[in-house]
């Protein structure tokens, strides 16, 4: 049926940097591959990205960044994304959340689900979550069909926003396994040994790895059960994907953890990548996470994950298996799952890195496409 599909993916911005973003850039890519005629309407593209789409085959519509603002793009890009629509015979409109009408909205992050959460944790949530959610339910009204990262958001759809099962595609993100690929272990130890030279101190160490946001994605959980680890010493924490501040340095020196962790900031694609292939542990403690692309990123590289229960990407983990499960709100929980792997052999570590390896590749982007045209055949046809 593919060869039938004509996509428009509206996305204000295409990178490989930012979730929803990378999420569009890689699924037009797959998208292409298996035949479909894509066009992608943005504001914002690099060359780097523009030269991926077009080698692919992939229409790219550049407008205006006016048209992207977020109280604008409502009106401008639902009005751009019908006049393409018409001119191209375009089938199916995929949304991001910001237009109306689109026959699927890419439900990236419920904004409803969170502030619940947030509440049932006595967490302050910012006066623009609250204000959105008026205009998301509207969104989702209006669009024919919803696409859903992971069970767990498709609870949320239905008993938080009353949307119908028979409205709702669930379709796993993906990783690109081309690019997201092991390396051999000495390989892996030289990869080391040049970082280690940035005086990071990692060569002899067993290597931990926090990616994200660090309220939501429990970063302050994960500090505070590293100081439940036997042998410490042997440990170092790499904390990436954020803006370092004195008040995450304050917390670090007051559970007395300087020596390891190691704040590295925002790091671009390729050095991200580096830091995946030398971990040991991919760590993700959310108090609320729909998806986490970094986390079968990580897997893909040979990471083995522990991941929130509250996060969807755990659907993907066979506890033990592939990687491990925890709930961050159990004290102790994490802390004695790191020790637990600490403990292995290097067999059993090396079983476990093959199966996260395994699981991460059967959600390459292109069978992520495969499955999301295989699923839309069914509702809009």
């Amino acid at each position: 049926m593919s060869h039938q599909l004509k996509f428009l993916i509206i996305s204000r911005r295409i990178n490989s940097q930012q979730s929803a973003p990378k999420c569009n850039l890689n699924l037009a890519m797959a998208l292409a591959e298996i035949d479909c005629e894509v066009h992608v309407l943005t504001s914002y593209v690099n060359s780097k990205e523009l030269e991926m789409l077009k080698t692919r085959g992939v229409a790219t519509h550049i407008v205006k960044p006016f048209y992207a603002s977020k109280y604008v793009a409502p009106i401008f890009y639902t009005f751009i994304a019908k006049r393409l629509k018409q001119k191209y015979g375009i089938n199916i409109v995929l949304g991001n959340g910001y237009t109306l009408h689109d026959d699927i909205t890419w439900i990236h992050f419920p904004r409803l689900a969170w502030i619940r959460r947030a509440r049932e944790l006595h967490l302050e949530v910012p006066y623009r979550f609250r204000a959105e959610t008026w205009f998301e339910s509207h969104v989702f009204k209006s669009s024919k069909l919803l696409l859903a990262p992971s069970k767990l958001v498709v609870n949320d759809l239905t008993n938080l926003y009353g949307v119908k099962q028979e409205k709702i595609v669930q379709v796993y993100h993906g990783v690109d396994t081309d690019y997201y690929t092991p390396v051999p272990q000495d390989q892996r130890e030289e990869y080391k040994r040049k970082i280690g030279k940035d005086r990071l101190g990692i060569e002899d160490k067993f290597v931990l790895l926090f990616v994200g946001e660090p309220r939501r994605k429990g970063l302050h959980i994960l500090l505070d059960e590293l100081r439940r680890i036997n042998n410490l010493e042997d440990v170092i924490l790499l904390i990436a994907g954020l803006r370092p501040c004195q008040e995450l340095f304050s917390c670090i020196n007051k559970l007395d953890l300087p020596c390891n962790v190691k704040v590295l900031g925002f790091l671009g694609t390729e050095d991200l990548k580096l830091r995946y292939q030398i971990t040991d542990v991919f760590i993700l403690p959310s108090l609320y996470d729909p998806f986490s692309i970094a986390t079968l990123e990580a897997m893909a590289c040979g990471a083995i994950p522990i991941v929130s229960r509250y996060a969807g990407v755990s659907e993907l983990i066979s506890n033990g298996f592939n990687g491990f499960i925890i709930d961050p709100l159990t004290k102790g929980s994490l802390s004695e799952v790191i020790q637990r792997i600490l403990n292995m052999s290097q067999s059993k570590l090396r079983t476990m890195r093959s199966n996260a390896i395994h699981t991460a590749k059967k959600y390459s982007w292109t069978n992520v496409a495969k499955c999301l045209v295989n699923s839309l055949g069914n509702k809009l046809f």
